[in-house]
This record gives structure tokens, sequence and C-alpha cells, in this order.
């Protein structure tokens, strides 16, 4: 595993991120004999990320059926 000091992690940031990406994980070590660990997390998707659908529908008659939608009661 990687491991850093905190002060290498402090002025590279950016550099320490992309070690962690590539390695999954890296380790900090504090002056005061601390460690911690920095992990990549799998990507998060929302579950409203949703695949699109071709239905194929102009967009008056898109603005139709939204219309008749509110209509209803």
């Amino acid at each position: 595993m990687l491991t850093y000091s905190a002060l290498y992690a402090q002025n590279n940031f950016a550099e320490l991120l992309k070690k962690a990406k590539e390695a999954h994980e890296v380790l900090i070590e504090a002056e005061d004999g601390l460690c911690f660990l920095v992990r990549l997390l799998p990507e998060r998707k929302s579950k409203y990320n949703l695949p699109d659908v071709n239905l194929d529908l102009s967009r008056e008659e898109i603005v139709r059926f939204v219309r008749e939608g509110r209509n209803r009661e």
C-alpha cells in the first residue's frame, strides 16, 4: 500500500487523490503516528439515472399529452 506523510498529503493533495484512484487506496501517516486511509469508493449512481427512451414523439405531441394530463381530475 502506498504510504505518504501528512505534510506530503497537505502539499500535494491532487496528486494524492490521483494515486488513490490508481491504487484504489493510500495511507497517510501523521507526525503523531495516526494513520488515515484514503480509499476510492465505487461510483454512486442515482436511482433517477434512467436510460433514454426514444418514443418518436414530436414536441407538439408531448405538449398535448402534458396538457391532457393537467386537465384530468
